[in-house]
């Protein structure tokens, strides 16, 4: 009967979390700019981050 409590009760607590949580909004269009990647480095034996602009150079 407690497991049965439990759940009902979690379960509720969801409904008004998600009921109560307003939605996202964007605040505009973003500007273009660099871009991050990974790469592995074998040297290294571990991945490196790396960025670059948008028309490729560094």
């Amino acid at each position: 009967m407690l497991r049965v409590r439990s759940a009902v009760a979690l379960l509720v607590i969801a409904l008004l979390t998600v009921g109560i949580a307003e939605p996202a909004h964007a605040l505009g269009q973003p500007e273009n700019g660099r871009i991050a990647f990974g790469r592995f480095d074998r040297a290294l034996g571990d991945y490196s981050i790396w960025t670059a602009n948008p028309d490729g150079t560094s």
